[in-house]
């Protein structure tokens, strides 16, 4: 398998002082909404084509709020642990409600779910990555985020 640098670009969802957050089902770990970027599609394409296809809600991308390199080592199919290197794109979103103010969110995809956790929590919920984390710490407090 041949090495690469991949290109995700990721949500910064925040309700009533909640981030929206992807929590993996079988890793436990949480992360932002969004996916691959995938060739000759704009990253806020990307962003809302993903969540779509995740959650089956429209969405508003908004401005970039950062870019954000995470290596690391996932648990691959087989196994064994594989490199990862991403550069992570991280943009205002905000879902579009179909006709209701609570805006409950459920997974289309069977290995993810979604979840509200308290922007303050985000330690406890297993946020990954750890330079993402902060990143958002720092941004929700200067009003720098579209509230749904």
């Amino acid at each position: 398998m041949a090495k690469r640098i991949e290109i995700i670009a990721r949500g910064v969802c925040i309700r009533q002082g909640h981030l929206l957050v992807c929590r993996s089902v079988d890793g436990g770990y949480c992360y932002l909404p969004g996916g691959h970027v995938e060739f000759g599609e704009s990253s806020q394409l990307a962003l809302s084509r993903e969540v779509l296809e995740e959650s089956g809600f429209e969405s508003a991308v908004g401005h970039l709020l950062g870019i954000d390199e995470c290596r690391f080592e996932q648990v691959g199919k087989s196994g064994k642990l594989k490199p990862r290197h991403e550069i992570n794109l991280l943009y205002e979103l905000q879902l579009l409600p179909r006709g209701t103010k609570c805006i409950r969110v459920s997974s289309l995809e069977p290995q993810i779910d979604f979840n509200w956790v308290r922007v303050g929590e985000l330690v406890a919920a297993n946020f990954k990555p750890e330079s993402t984390r902060l990143r958002i710490a720092n941004i929700v407090p200067r009003g720098k985020t579209q509230r749904v």
